[in-house]
């Protein structure tokens, strides 16, 4: 069945030669040409010139058409057989074809049918209700050669990983919800982490320009030095008591004030 034979030319056999006089002619061509490449025109050899050009010439058109003619002649029964092979390929084109568009079909809905097993699994192992089907499918899973029970180790892995993400970002000392937070739109721990820098490096920023306005400057020429009562130290066992009240103020006095609470440990927060 769609066996090709080939019964003529026979593998063993070649085609056919074109045989001319090609070395005789080689021989008086190369002979002549070295002749009128020496020669000089001149008034008196003009006439002798042009008739050599014109028998080189003619023969030259000879020559090439002869070539033509003979191509022709072998390429007749190759164009037969070219145009012979594509009429029998196009059929076979045409099968190939139809046959490509139904496997791929068919390929098709086993991976939606697929897919449909592994979110199925996905919804029973057991993750985190932020965590999405889409962020940890892989592509893979989709491969026929990719079993379900792989699949199903692979989510197991995953859940387990995120678990432990999660505990480690709760046990932080600051930042944990935020951080968790962030964690939960990425599922990058070390993402999540670099967040927790980030906030601890602009609330030390923050801290650091609220310190700055409640510090006490010198006194300019002339103008009258805030007097900044004498340090208290509390005993260890002081009582504490906490009161919420408004001051008003000027700049110069809001100073002042926040120094000496920084001074004596006294924690002054906004209302």
């Amino acid at each position: 069945m769609f066996e090709l034979q080939i019964v003529s030319p026979k593998p063993e056999q070649r085609f056919p030669s074109v045989i001319w006089n090609y070395e005789e002619l080689k021989k008086e061509i190369a002979a002549a040409v070295t002749i009128y490449q020496n020669l000089t025109v001149t008034p008196e050899t003009e006439k002798d010139c042009k008739e050599t050009r014109a028998q080189l010439n003619k023969l030259r058109t000879a020559i090439e058409t002869a070539r033509k003619e003979v191509k022709a002649k072998i390429s007749e029964p190759l164009k037969k057989f070219e145009a012979e092979v594509r009429d029998v390929e196009t059929p076979i084109d045409e099968a190939i074809a139809g046959l490509d568009k139904q496997l791929a079909e068919l390929k098709e809905m086993k991976q939606k049918e697929k897919l449909e097993k592994i979110r199925q699994e996905f919804d029973k192992a057991g993750f985190p209700d932020f965590v999405q089907f889409d962020q940890i499918a892989r592509r893979n899973w989709l491969n026929a050669s990719v079993s379900m029970p792989i699949i199903k180790k692979d989510l197991e892995e995953i859940r387990v990983g995120i678990e432990n993400d999660l505990k480690a970002l709760q046990a932080l000392p600051k930042y944990s919800d935020e951080a968790i937070q962030f964690y939960a739109k990425s599922l990058s721990i070390q993402m999540a982490m670099e967040k927790v820098t980030e906030y601890g490096q602009l609330a030390e920023k923050k801290a650091a320009e609220e310190a700055a306005k409640i510090q006490p400057t010198t006194p300019q020429s002339g103008e009258k030095k805030q007097e900044i009562p004498e340090k208290v130290v509390p005993a260890a066992d002081a009582k504490q008591y906490e009161f919420k009240f408004r001051v008003v103020v000027t700049l110069e006095q809001a100073k002042a004030l926040g120094a000496f609470c920084k001074e004596n440990g006294i924690v002054l927060e906004k209302i």
